[in-house]
């Protein structure tokens, strides 16, 4: 399957091409993510000098996103059995002053608070053993009409067996177009339809956050007030 998404925003197309960084990056996916996903870009293409600079000095500044880069993303690591504690001391809190008696020997005696926790951290285990998505950027190519890069999946959640995204920046008389057009082979093939409706809904959250991180003159002007 094929989906695309395009997005206008009312930048420069350099402007948000210098955001291209592993760090501006890193950090648009944890935003992506909103708190619940941990991603990490690492380089198997440094220079000789950037690996010199590095090693003389510690930790190099964020670099260009470039032909050879690795992109991790998976779910981050959250305990609800953890929280279950302080939920419990949040119900009793909160609870009505007559009933401040009950509710806590309610909770312990019933211990709901504690099944729905353990039923919570079983349900996000299988889900965290499952996402987890690598891929590594094949293309990166700058022309007078535009700037391209492609990243290919290298490990796969399932029922994903390959994935491909195609980024496009293009210049229009407002700003710049970004272009997302997603491939994807899935197996068993009845799983697609699933697969494509989770994909539209992140195309759907993307065009969303770029537009957060990029937005106008006029309204980053009114927000700062």
């Amino acid at each position: 399957m094929k989906l695309r998404k395009s997005t206008a925003l009312p930048r420069p197309r350099a402007e948000v091409a210098s955001s291209l960084t592993r760090d501006g990056v890193t950090a648009f996916l944890a935003e992506l993510g909103g708190g619940f996903v941990e991603a990490e870009i690492t380089s198997t293409g440094s220079s000789a000098a950037e690996n010199s600079s590095e090693a003389s000095s510690g930790p190099v500044a964020s670099t260009r996103l470039q032909v050879g880069d690795r992109v991790h993303v998976r779910l981050a690591g959250l305990q609800f059995s953890d929280l279950a504690g302080f939920a419990k001391l949040m119900a009793v809190d909160r609870a009505p002053t007559a009933a401040k008696p009950y509710v806590e020997p309610f909770l312990d005696k019933t211990r709901v608070l504690d099944r729905l926790a353990g039923s919570l951290d079983l349900a996000y285990g299988l889900l965290r053993a499952n996402l987890d998505f690598q891929s590594v950027i094949v293309r990166m190519e700058e022309t007078t009409e535009g700037l391209e890069w492609v990243d290919q999946g290298e490990s796969l959640p399932t029922p994903m067996k390959s994935f491909t995204h195609r980024h496009q920046l293009v210049d229009t008389s407002e700003g710049c177009l970004m272009v997302d057009e997603i491939e994807v082979e899935v197996s068993p093939a009845a799983l697609a339809p699933a697969i494509e409706f989770m994909l539209r809904a992140h195309l759907e959250h993307r065009a969303r956050v770029y537009t957060k991180l990029f937005k106008a003159d006029e309204a980053r002007a009114h927000e700062e007030k």
